[in-house]
């Protein structure tokens, strides 16, 4: 039987009244609950092992765990990693062991913001997954490969939820006004919708606010919304979300799309993303991106980087701005990022290495009778400021020019300079 908001029990919120119960009334995640999909799979045989659900709040993790507990007639212990000590976890598992072993009955363990667990408090469980004393369910919004042990991670299976679409929020939106007397219009709706930002949690927490506020029999507008919530359009709900939009802008810049890059510029002022920290990954990218293609963008963007530091927001995102369309038509080059890159792995792999004598400092105590510097050619005493000699005992080549931009000119020098005539054999202190 559907829950009515009629006997809405103000004991439990609405979105504890709203709750799924049962793998039809669960919306969203088809990539992963589909038909003949691997967890479903699970779920429907009764073979569930431990897992890790990953993914942002309010996409169901929680309620699917309590789901595949119905489901699979297990007794479901429930625990937050913010106030779980180690102590209260072993004696879970414990009890579990003893049930499965007297009564064989399985527990499901299900510990949500596991992320919040130290690597001591996860290696607790592992000795009870190792013997299948208990079934481990784990949620988190942070990326399980990065707060996660790599040895609870190789014991589980890992399955990523992602934030609600459009159609799933309206199912959740029409399961909430069953039997009110008021409705939203198509505008409105729409807005509650995007302001949830995939977040059913969010979308219910609202309308519980709006069902305390409205009565009466109307058609609420959207901007009678926009007054009660105030809301960002758009906020981070977890840690990825910030490196997955910044990783989206450098991207786009990269690859010289000015409107792509605004708009992930856009999420990430809406976000209350540090300018600063934009400002950095912009300098960052001059370097490793535009590089020698057009050296000045270092210095475009250290004025830029200043001036966001000194004006703070609203207006640094005019400048943001300009920095993005500018590093964005730019012509590229990552020659200079490669080049060092190389050298270092070449220094790693072959650690030792010698200098010509001739090239080590001639100015310490010493230094002539070790013949340091002996036979150095001074570059300025020969014509056009270039004597062709050896500055490393062993020959490489790290840098490799890109025919972009102004670094086309450095490709024409270097030209010259390789086809110069042999070298001179002729020293000179």
């Amino acid at each position: 039987m559907e829950t009515s908001l009629f006997n809405h029990s103000p004991q439990k919120s609405l979105a504890e009244l709203l709750r799924p119960k049962n793998l039809d009334e669960f919306t969203g995640q088809e990539e992963i609950l589909g038909p003949g999909k691997t967890l479903r799979t699970l779920i429907e045989k009764d073979k569930i092992t431990s897992l890790i659900f990953y993914g942002p709040p309010g996409t169901g993790k929680t309620t699917l765990a309590r789901i595949v507990s119905q489901m699979t007639q297990s007794d479901f212990v429930e625990v937050n990693a913010t106030d779980s000590s180690v102590k209260e976890i072993r004696e879970v598992c414990k009890k579990a062991g003893e049930k499965r072993r007297i009564y064989n009955k399985k527990t499901i363990l299900f510990i949500d913001e596991v992320h919040r667990f130290n690597k001591a408090q996860q290696d607790v469980l592992l000795p009870f997954l190792e013997q299948r004393e208990v079934i481990f369910i784990g949620s988190t919004t942070f990326n399980p490969f990065f707060y996660i042990t790599p040895a609870l991670n190789s014991r589980t299976l890992l399955f990523e939820f992602k934030k609600l679409e459009e159609k799933h929020l309206k199912k959740v939106l029409q399961r909430a006004f069953e039997g009110k007397v008021f409705q939203l219009s198509e505008e409105a709706e729409n807005y509650l919708i995007s302001i949830s930002n995939g977040d059913a949690r969010v979308l219910l927490n609202r309308l519980e606010i709006l069902f305390s506020l409205k009565e009466d029999e109307q058609t609420i507008e959207k901007e009678e919304l926009k007054e009660i919530f105030q809301t960002r359009s758009f906020s981070y709900e977890r840690s990825d979300d910030h490196y997955d939009v910044i990783s989206a802008f450098i991207k786009s810049v990269r690859g010289s799309d000015p409107d792509a890059a605004l708009f992930y510029l856009a999420v990430m002022i809406e976000g209350g993303e540090d300018p600063r920290f934009i400002a950095r990954r912009l300098a960052i990218l001059a370097a490793e991106d535009i590089g020698l293609a057009e050296p000045g963008a270092l210095a475009v963007v250290a004025g830029g980087f200043d001036l966001v530091e000194k004006i703070g927001l609203p207006e640094a995102r005019i400048i943001l701005s300009e920095m993005t369309v500018y590093l964005s038509l730019l012509p590229k080059s990552n020659s200079a990022y490669s080049a060092i890159d190389e050298a270092i792995a070449s220094i790693k792999a072959n650690p030792i290495f010698d200098i010509p004598p001739y090239l080590k400092d001639s100015h310490s105590s010493g230094a002539k009778k070790l013949e340091r510097g002996k036979g150095y050619l001074y570059p300025h005493d020969y014509p056009n400021h270039f004597i062709e000699q050896d500055y490393t005992v062993k020959k490489h080549q790290f840098y490799h020019p890109a025919m972009s931009g102004r670094e086309r000119n450095l490709n024409e020098t270097l030209d010259k300079i390789k086809n110069r005539s042999p070298k001179n054999s002729s020293h000179s202190e």
